[in-house]
C-alpha cells in the first residue's frame, strides 16, 4: 500500500515538474523501506535539498522533498532562463539565500 502511494506520488512529481523545468527526465524511488525522517537527515546532509511541501489533490498531504544539490542547481539554472548546465565549482559550494527562496517558490508552485 504504501509503495503504490509512493509510486502514484513520484509519477504525479514528475508530471508536475515536466512544464516548471521545460525539460523530460526520470523520477523513481531510492528505497522501498521506512526509516525516521532523523535518519534520511543524516544522509542527506549536504548532499540534498530538503523542503517541507503541502500537496493536494489526491496526495494531498504535508511531505518531504529531497533534491539533489546536483539538480536543485539545475532547477535554478532554468528558472532563471538558463539552459540547465550546471559547473562543478557551483556544485561545491553551499546554496545561497537567493537559491533557497527559488528553491522554495519553485516548489510552492510545484505543489
Amino acid at each position: 500500500m504504501i509503495r503504490q502511494w509512493a509510486d502514484q506520488f513520484a509519477q504525479t512529481l514528475r508530471y508536475a515538474l515536466i512544464p516548471s523545468l521545460r525539460m523530460t527526465f526520470e523520477l523513481r524511488l531510492n528505497n522501498e523501506g521506512l526509516i525516521s525522517l532523523s535518519e534520511l537527515a543524516e544522509q542527506w546532509k549536504g548532499k540534498a535539498f530538503v523542503a517541507p511541501m503541502t500537496t493536494s489533490g489526491r496526495l494531498r498531504g504535508d511531505h518531504y522533498l529531497a533534491i539533489s544539490i546536483n539538480l536543485a542547481m539545475v532547477v535554478i539554472d532554468r528558472l532563471l532562463g538558463g539552459p540547465g548546465t550546471v559547473s562543478q565549482s557551483l556544485l561545491q559550494r553551499p546554496l545561497s539565500r537567493l537559491e533557497v527562496n527559488l528553491l522554495l517558490k519553485f516548489l510552492e508552485r510545484v505543489a
